[in-house]
């Protein structure tokens, strides 16, 4: 297989490795070179870890998943407060669904200093704020909406340690219940 195409062929396989088996789950370097037909060796040299590789694949994963969420958020027909609304809640859910993904995804998006979710909302958030706030202040709202969100799913353990209670599927109300309250006080 040429160099080029190796990495991509890796990856596609971790991808579909992932989407079959739960995260909990995680396969090994040799399960994946395995089903890819490739050395351990070249896993590591494309991908340098494990975790590389698992990152960049959860972001792939994800990032369709947040494509399709993100729909809502360009429907013009909805009301903008009501598309901020329904587009933090439906990414939740996604978020909810892969949790060891989503630690992984929003790991990367934090350590590479991007800030997709709040770039991604922030032409819906001038639109609810058009006229009552500036540009610095309407970014502080999209960063008070999107960040906390982030932090729920990305340190579990002191959302939990905080607010008194985890993340399994009975609970997850709650968390819908705080999501929908933030985003009250950020844009109504």
């Amino acid at each position: 297989m040429p160099k080029e195409n190796s990495k991509e062929h890796i990856l596609k396989t971790t991808i579909t490795i992932l989407q079959k088996k739960e995260i909990d789950n995680v396969p090994t370097v040799r399960d994946i070179a395995k089903e890819a037909n490739v050395g351990v060796a070249s896993i590591n040299y494309h991908f340098h870890s494990k975790e590389n590789l698992l990152r960049e694949a959860a972001v792939h994963l994800l990032d369709e998943a947040v494509k399709k969420s993100s729909m809502i958020i360009l429907d013009e027909g909805i009301e903008p407060k009501e598309r901020v609304r329904q587009f933090i809640l439906d990414l939740s859910v996604v978020f909810f669904d892969h949790k060891k993904l989503t630690r992984l995804y929003l790991s990367t998006e934090f350590n590479k200093g991007k800030l997709g979710s709040a770039k991604f909302i922030l032409p819906v958030m001038r639109r609810i704020f058009n006229n009552a706030l500036n540009e610095e202040q309407i970014k502080i709202k999209t960063l008070q909406l999107v960040v906390p969100m982030q932090y729920i799913f990305l340190h579990e353990e002191g959302f939990i340690d905080y607010m008194g209670f985890g993340f399994n599927t009975d609970d997850f109300r709650h968390v819908k219940r705080i999501l929908e309250q933030l985003i009250k006080n950020i844009i109504d």
